[in-house]
Order: C-alpha cells, then sequence, then structure tokens
C-alpha cells in the first residue's frame, strides 16, 4: 500500500511526500526492487543526491540485473553532471536490456552536452525504433538530426511527435524554428502560435495565448485591434513590422510594449496609442501577440520589411558631440555577446551568442577607428581585455543600452558595426543602417542556416562560425570584406 500511495504523491509532483512511503515499503522488505527505484527517483527530484546515490548503489548490491537501477543511478551523475559516470551507468543499463529504449534516449541526452553529435544521434536513431509510439523521443531525435545538419529527416521527426501528441508545444514550436531557418516561411508562422508561455512576457500563461486568431481582413475600417508586444525587446520591433498592413487595412492598432521601447515607439505612425504598463494584458476577440500578426493577416510567404523608425532631432545633435569628444571618425562599435548567460536564468529562453573576445580583439587591432563598446554590461576585466588586444583606448557606450533614444542616435552615427545578433541589430534596421554580424553556430533562426544575408536584415552581411566551432573562415571573411568594402577602417 505504501508505494502505491508513493505513486499517488508523484503524479500529483509531490516527490517529497513519497520518500517516506517507499521508505516505509522498505522496512516491511528491504529487498523491494520497486520501491528502492522509486525512493532513488525521489531523493533524485529533492537534489538528495548523495543519498540517491547511497540508496541507488544498495539496491544495484541486491539487485545486479537490474538494468532500471542503473539508469536511475546514471540519472543522477547526469543532474550532477558527473557525465563520464553517467554514460558508463547508461551503458551498464543497455548491457543489462539492450532493449531499453529510455537508456538509448537519456545516454544520447549525454553525448549531446558532450558535443559527441553523432553518436547522440545514432543513440536517439535506436531508441525511437525500439519505442516509436514515443513523442518525446521523435522530438528528442528530431533536435538531434537538426545538429547534424540532417534537415528533412528532422522535420519527419519533428511530424511524428505531433501526430503522436497533437498538443506538443515544443515539438511544434521546434518545428517551426526549423523551417523558419530553412526559409519555408509560410508553414513556420503556423507552428510559431505554439511558442512556449515562457517566450512571452505574461507568468500566467501556461498555453498558447490564442489558437483561434482574429481575422484581419482587408477592411478593418474604424475597428480597434490590440496587440500585445512579447519576447525581448529586439523581438517586438521584428514582429511590428507587420503592423504597418494592419493600419493599412484601416484599423486602429493599440500597442502594449516593453516600457524601453515606449519612446521610440510613440512616433511610429501606424501605432495608435502605446501602453507601458507590465501588468496590463489586452485580451478577447480583437486582441492577439504581435508575433501572431502574420498569421492573422495572412502575410505568411516571404519577409516583411523593417519597422521605420525615427531619430530625435536633439538627441542626435548631442550624440555627434559626444563621440566628437571621444576620438575622431571613423566610429566603430562591437558587441560580443548577447542574450542571457547559460547561467543567469536557467528557466527562460537565451538564444545565447557569443564571440571570444581574444579572437575577436585580432580583428580590430589593425583597425583605424575609435572603438566603441555598445556590450550590455560588460566587465571591467572585459573592458581592460579589449583595450590590451586593440593597443589603444576603448570607449564604454554601454549605458546607453538603458535609454534606446540615445542608442538609436548613436547607432544613426557609427561608421561600422561589428557584433554578434542583439537588440541594436532591429534599431539599425529600422534607420535603414546595417551591421556585420557574427553567427555563432548553431545559427538563431532569423539568420537561417546558411548564406551571407538573411531575408530579414537586407544589406547585413553575416559571417557564420563552422560546425566545429571555428571562427577561422569567418573572420578572414570579416578582414577581407573590412579591407575590401568602403568602410576605410583598416590600416
Amino acid at each position: 500500500m505504501s508505494i502505491e500511495q508513493a505513486k499517488v504523491l508523484l503524479k500529483k509532483g509531490k516527490p517529497k511526500a513519497a520518500i517516506k512511503h517507499y521508505q516505509k515499503a522498505l522496512a516491511k522488505d528491504s529487498n523491494s526492487l520497486l520501491a528502492y527505484l522509486g525512493l532513488g527517483h525521489c531523493l533524485k527530484e529533492t537534489k538528495q543526491y548523495d543519498l540517491a546515490i547511497n540508496i541507488l548503489l544498495k539496491a544495484i548490491a541486491i539487485h545486479p540485473r537490474s538494468a532500471s537501477l542503473h539508469l536511475n543511478l546514471a540519472n543522477v551523475y547526469n543532474d550532477l553532471s558527473q557525465l563520464d559516470v553517467a554514460i558508463d551507468y547508461y551503458q551498464k543499463a543497455l548491457a543489462l536490456n539492450p532493449n531499453y529504449a529510455l537508456a538509448y534516449n537519456n545516454l544520447a541526452n549525454v553525448f549531446k552536452q558532450q558535443q559527441r553529435l553523432a553518436e547522440a544521434a545514432l543513440c536517439y536513431h535506436k531508441a525511437v525504433i525500439l519505442k516509436p509510439d514515443s513523442a518525446e523521443i521523435h522530438h528528442n531525435f528530431a533536435i538531434s538530426l537538426e545538429t547534424i545538419e540532417q534537415f528533412e529527416a528532422a522535420l519527419s521527426h519533428y511530424q511524428q511527435a505531433i501526430a503522436l501528441n497533437p498538443d506538443y508545444i515544443d515539438a511544434h514550436f521546434n518545428r517551426g524554428l526549423l523551417l523558419f531557418s530553412l526559409a519555408q516561411f509560410e508553414p513556420a508562422w503556423s507552428e510559431h502560435i505554439w511558442r512556449p508561455s515562457k517566450f512571452l512576457y505574461y507568468k500566467t500563461l501556461e498555453k498558447p495565448f490564442n489558437k483561434k486568431l482574429p481575422l484581419l481582413t482587408n477592411n478593418l475600417q474604424d475597428k480597434t485591434i490590440f496587440l500585445n508586444g512579447e519576447q525581448g525587446l529586439g523581438d517586438e520591433l521584428f514582429f511590428l513590422r507587420y503592423a504597418p498592413e494592419l493600419k493599412a487595412r484601416g484599423a486602429n492598432i493599440h500597442y502594449r510594449c516593453h516600457i524601453k521601447n515606449a519612446s521610440l515607439l510613440s512616433r511610429v505612425s501606424c501605432l495608435d496609442k502605446i501602453i507601458s504598463d507590465e501588468k496590463v494584458l489586452f485580451q478577447g476577440k480583437n486582441s492577439l501577440l504581435v508575433g501572431d500578426l502574420p498569421l492573422a493577416l495572412a502575410m505568411t510567404t516571404k519577409a516583411a520589411p523593417p519597422l521605420a523608425l525615427s531619430v530625435l532631432p536633439e538627441r542626435l545633435e548631442a550624440m555627434r558631440k559626444r563621440l566628437a569628444a571621444l576620438g575622431k571618425p571613423p566610429y566603430l562599435a562591437v558587441t560580443w555577446w548577447a542574450g542571457c548567460k547559460p547561467d543567469e536564468n536557467s528557466t527562460k529562453p537565451t538564444f545565447y551568442r557569443e564571440i571570444d573576445l581574444t579572437e575577436l580583439g585580432k580583428v580590430l587591432a589593425p583597425i583605424d577607428a575609435t572603438i566603441l563598446i555598445l556590450q550590455r554590461n560588460p566587465t571591467e576585466a572585459e573592458i581592460n581585455k579589449l583595450t590590451y588586444l586593440v593597443n589603444k583606448p576603448v570607449h564604454d557606450l554601454s549605458a546607453f543600452n538603458e535609454d534606446l533614444e540615445d542608442m538609436l542616435a548613436l547607432l544613426k552615427l557609427l561608421d561600422d558595426y561589428i557584433c554578434v545578433h542583439n537588440t541594436n541589430i532591429h534599431l539599425m534596421a529600422g534607420i535603414a543602417k546595417t551591421a556585420r554580424i557574427l553567427i555563432p553556430y548553431p545559427p538563431e533562426w532569423r539568420d537561417m542556416k546558411t548564406g551571407k544575408e538573411s531575408p530579414w536584415f537586407k544589406g547585413f552581411k553575416l559571417y557564420r562560425q563552422s560546425s566545429d566551432k571555428s571562427w577561422s573562415q569567418a573572420l578572414n571573411d570579416l578582414k577581407r570584406d573590412l579591407r575590401s568594402d568602403d568602410s576605410n577602417i583598416m590600416e
């Protein structure tokens, strides 16, 4: 009875409460395999790792032929990031049960963490053959196939995961990202509606905001449409590129935005009312998330041009004077990482992008320009390192990331910008400026899987890290272009 009570508590997401019931079961039967399995799992789930290891090792001594015990112990070591030990126990589980699909799946997860991508794909393949009715394994296999650039096969397994579980949010969303990056825009937008709520501003959303979108026809005269901003600052600007078409169809547009974007967007003529109160969420039949505009407008077949932005003249003049005080033109700005660093907040999507500062510094060193740091929150060590690498003063203007009116004025005056993808790229697109974007591997969906230019950012030059994580070719191309283009910033 204790084991059954524990199982009920586990299903309710209460592993801590389940522990005492498994302990009672072991008090009655000190050899109970089910009790050991359940207790080991619950101790892992409650992060009592030392106890979990001791219990599972004791159980293995009693039941040395149990593949499940070896799997559970491997899972504990995986949580502890002791990956080589985890691999050893997963392989022991498979030696005991060669048809153990979950062991293959979990072993593949570890191989993926170690960047052993071909081995991961092989293990997922074995897992999906053994358990073809598992939507999760199809989904994991699809992600793995993407990493080894088998894109059509990946799309197929995403689709199989969705067929097995039509409400599988991650499978829909990840399939959509892959379709975007392959320029298959129409089906991609249909999947984008499934993006997880953790990508949005709204903590209370657990399911897609509104899968029944309002039909935004060609005649919306005097109709008010309520748009909710979502994701990051740059994402808001990105998705708003579809707002002019909504306005052209006659709609009045009320837009709820991030407070940092409010001033910029107050001058965008297609937006009739701006609300920057984060507690406000438009709901109702005429409301939708801004990222769903392309689907609601039936504008899903090609990339729309960027939203046009304007610079305040007084900010531009003040910025011109500030730059003149720092040094003579040309002015070259740099940003070497963007997104949230992986350990900042693991519960949020990061799309973290970075190029090693030492490698970037080697490119910047021969450049004859006033170098400006636009990196968000650079450390003193990073600033000192860049100064040393380029052997000249660099100027930290990172504070302008907090005031996008000043940032827009600064971007307008730049002669060149070498960066990873960040909010400033969307700002530059809005004022018809371009940049040189360093694309870490694997690329974000808007940067596409291949090509020297993205359809979303015409004129921006892309320099791609190779699949083996080398920047050599990309940086050689960057140095060549800096010499040959009209920037005249190379000595």
